[in-house]
This record gives C-alpha cells, sequence and structure tokens, in this order.
C-alpha cells in the first residue's frame, strides 16, 4: 500500500544554517532570498556581508545576522577575504554555541537535531588534515579569539556541512539554465535578461531535509519556495519510514556508475548500491557507438577503446568497420572533453561535433548527449529555433530515460522545445510539448508553486490555444 503518491509533500524544512555565496550577495536579498533590483538592495552597514531588498527585510534579517556582523565584520571590508563555506562554518557555530536548545528541527512526528548529522571527522581528517589545519587558520584571521570554535568543533562543523548541505536556488525561471548547469557546471551560459543565473545562490543546512539517504534511482526531489525546502514524492512511496523508503539524488543521475560513485566517495564517503548503480548494461550504454546496420547503441570501452562485442540487436560485427567507428568515436571523445568550456569558438566546435557525432554516437550515448542539449541552449540563446528544436528533439528520448519521463528535468526541456517550435511557427508541435510539461508541473512543483503561477502560465497561454 502506498504511503505517498507523486506530489505528495513528505516534509517541509527550514534554513539550520546558511551562506548567500559571495559572487552572488549583490543580485540576492540575505532575508527572503528574492532577487534584488539591479544596483537596488540595502547593504549591512557594519559588515556588508548582508544586502536586503528593503527595509523590511533588513529588519526581519537582523536577528539572525548581529552575530555574525559583529564576529566577520572584517571580512566583508574586502581588505580580508573569507571563504563562502567558512562563512558558513563561523555562522553555524555562533548558533549552536548561543542556543543549543534551537539545534533540533520538528515537523509533525519526525525530528531531526545538528548532534544527528553525519560528519566523517575520521576520514577527514585522514584526508585533508593539513587543508583542515589551513582553513581553521583563514578563519582565525578573521574572527577574534574570543570568538573561534576549538578545532574538534570546526571539524565537526565542517564535517557536517560537507556532507549534509544544499545547494540553494530559487526554482523560479530556471528551467533550461538549471539544466545547462546541471549537465556543464560552468558558468558560461547566461539567458537573455529576465532569466536567473545557472548556478545555484547559496548553501544551507535543513536538519529534517538532512534524513534523506541517496540513491541514484530517487523516488523524491526537493524544491525551494522561498527559504523553505520541500521534499516532494515523484512516484508512488510504499508505507514506512521515511529515511528508510524515500530518497533523493545527491548526484546527476545521468552520469555513469562509475563517474557517480567517485563523487559519492569524495564528498560523502560511501558508494550507492541502488537498482540503477547495479544496472550493468544501462551504464554501458552510456558509451556507446551507432550500430552501423541496425543504428541500436553498441557499448564501448573508453578506457580500452574497444568494442564490448557484437550488437546485441541484430549481432552485426565487422573487425576493419568497428575499428574505423571506435577510432572515430575517441576522436570526439577527446575533442569535445578536453576543450575548456567557455573558450574562444566553443559553441562553434559543439554545434560541429554534434553534427559529427550523428553518425558515430548512439542517441543514448552520454556525451552526445550533453552536447545536443548544449547546442539546444545556444541555438534557443541565439533565437535560432529550428535549429534549437531539432537539437532538443533528438536529445529528449535520452533525457526521459535518464532521468525519468516525469521529472522536472524532462519537462525543462519540453518547455524550451514547446518555445523553439512556437517560434518556428510549428504550433501543433509547440502545444504538444508544453501540454506534456503542464502534466508534469501540475504535480511537482505543483499549481500554487509560484514558479507554476508567474512563470510557466504565461509561456503555456502564450503558446497554446486551447
Amino acid at each position: 500500500m502506498a504511503q505517498y503518491k507523486a506530489g505528495d509533500v513528505l516534509l517541509r524544512s527550514q534554513p539550520f544554517g546558511f551562506v548567500i555565496l559571495a559572487s552572488q550577495r549583490h543580485v540576492i536579498c540575505s532575508y527572503c532570498w528574492s532577487r534584488l533590483v539591479p544596483g537596488g538592495g540595502t547593504a549591512c552597514e557594519g559588515c556588508g556581508l548582508a544586502r536586503y531588498c528593503g527595509e523590511e527585510c533588513k529588519v526581519a534579517g537582523e536577528e539572525e545576522h548581529e552575530e555574525e556582523c559583529a564576529a566577520l565584520g572584517r571580512a566583508g571590508t574586502g581588505k580580508i577575504m573569507l571563504s563562502d563555506q567558512l562563512r558558513l562554518v563561523a555562522k553555524i557555530w555562533l548558533k549552536i554555541r548561543k542556543d543549543d536548545n534551537n539545534t533540533v528541527e520538528q515537523g509533525g512526528s519526525i525530528s531531526k537535531s545538528w548532534a544527528e548529522l553525519m560528519d566523517h571527522r575520521e576520514e577527514l581528517m585522514n584526508d585533508s588534515e593539513e587543508l583542515l589545519l589551513a582553513q581553521y587558520n583563514a578563519l582565525g584571521s578573521v574572527m577574534k579569539k574570543v570568538d573561534m570554535p576549538p578545532m574538534d568543533k570546526f571539524i565537526e562543523i565542517y564535517g557536517k556541512i560537507l556532507t549534509n548541505s544544499f545547494s540553494l536556488r530559487s526554482d523560479r525561471k530556471v528551467t533550461v539554465d538549471s539544466l545547462h548547469y546541471l549537465l556543464y557546471r560552468t558558468q558560461f551560459f547566461s539567458r537573455r535578461k529576465g532569466y536567473s543565473s545557472p548556478e545555484p545562490f547559496g548553501t544551507g543546512v535543513y536538519l529534517l531535509a538532512s534524513m534523506f539517504d541517496h540513491s541514484c534511482a530517487p523516488n523524491c526531489t526537493v524544491v525551494f519556495q522561498g527559504r523553505e525546502l520541500v521534499v516532494m514524492a515523484t512516484e508512488e512511496i510504499p508505507a514506512g519510514d521515511i529515511p528508510s523508503v524515500a530518497f533523493i539524488s545527491y548526484v546527476n543521475t545521468m552520469d555513469d556508475t562509475k563517474t557517480r560513485q567517485l563523487q559519492q566517495k569524495a564528498i560523502w564517503y560511501f558508494s550507492c548500491c541502488c537498482p540503477l548503480c547495479q544496472n550493468t548494461r544501462m551504464d554501458q550504454e552510456k558509451h556507446a557507438v551507432k550500430c552501423m546496420k541496425c543504428e541500436e547503441g553498441r557499448p564501448i570501452d573508453t578506457v580500452k577503446w574497444k568494442l564490448y562485442g557484437p550488437c546485441t540487436n541484430c549481432c552485426y560485427r565487422k573487425e576493419k568497420e568497428d575499428k574505423e567507428q571506435v577510432a572515430r568515436y575517441k576522436e570526439l571523445y577527446h575533442l569535445i572533453t578536453e576543450y575548456e568550456p567557455g573558450g574562444e569558438g566553443y559553441d562553434d566546435l559543439c554545434e560541429w561535433c554534434a553534427g559529427e557525432m550523428e553518425d558515430v554516437f548512439s542517441t543514448g550515448d552520454i556525451l552526445y548527449v550533453q552536447t545536443l542539449h548544449y547546442v539546444h541552449t545556444v541555438c534557443t540563446n541565439s533565437k535560432r529555433w529550428a535549429a534549437a528544436a531539432m537539437y532538443g528533439e533528438i536529445a529528449l528520448p535520452a533525457f526521459k530515460r535518464y532521468y525519468g519521463d516525469r521529472t522536472g528535468v524532462v519537462a525543462a526541456l519540453l518547455v524550451r522545445l514547446g518555445e523553439a517550435y512556437g517560434e518556428a511557427g510549428e504550433d501543433d508541435k509547440s502545444s504538444e510539448h508544453f501540454l506534456e510539461a503542464d502534466s508534469i508541473y501540475r504535480v511537482i512543483p505543483g499549481v500554487k508553486h509560484p514558479f507554476y503561477l508567474q512563470d510557466f502560465q504565461p509561456l503555456f497561454t502564450k503558446y497554446v490555444n486551447i
């Protein structure tokens, strides 16, 4: 029997501690997290580390900011630089030092305390003892000695932030932009005026939300509404304790298993054993050439640069042709992966490679899919609508396969495909894609979310005639 169905809210959580990234402080209100009017906002006179959208937020934010202002004021002067991570360490230390009774978050019948969070202290000390000492000294160069945490407390806070923090985002007007960030981790691309930047604007620790373990095949997703983090079911979840039956993903599920597990081990000190990680066939197909007979994917070993065997669909195998196909695949693979994203001519290179990859790469190959999406994004930005629709349409089936066909990532691509088709004059295809996106967004984030009402609905109304 299902305990939750798709679209149900499992819990809501408020930030225990957070920091707006230094690169985003001039565009994000430090209290309500709304975007500031360009050149606007009111800065904290004492330190400059916080900026507010107006007097109301400044007054409301004073209580949570006053200790940080007093302890870290020099870090906002520009004379002394403090990393965002260390600033968050300091903010949480000042909070738990001040009020130990305020370190538990309650949500209905469930609760989570700061003390319960994992910190991986031993692993951190084994891997990064010198770095931790250097970071501690860097914090000490800004904070007064009387305000500094003991070294063991510093390591605990540092580890808990690494293990449990969330990247903060608005979930507003981020469709293609957030997707671009997810796939490329680059700040090269920026949408036209009126859209959020692709990168998250901050880092936060949420006590209740930290109870969710990872799965590369998650059944939940995280949605932000202002400062509140909401965990919603993406499919039916059976009855049971939430930590035992509900999971979110910490990583990009399109990545191959080796990449995902390296990231999991490096940051969270575990290796996932979910069904996706055990699906060897799907994992192999994420690097695959196109069969020259039936056009299905033929998995390729990108370390030894050889095919795993004949095509499993049609049994095609020809030694000479296979070697030529692998050599061309390898050439294009290195050309894309070794070129600096954002460098001169990068857009043109990607578009050229997308054309060359068509006859060599399987449509399920993740490098091909990411390249297609990148070119789709560039074409959208330059209003080359027919090309944007073509590249995005080729990538769509792989998005549905690797992310799930009812996910926000897929809906984001559907929206931009709908926009591209609409601008290209193909109204029926535009409506088809917008209607499919609408069926996803109605469930997550839901029809009452500001994104649905204020961002998606105007686009839907513009392109869909009902």
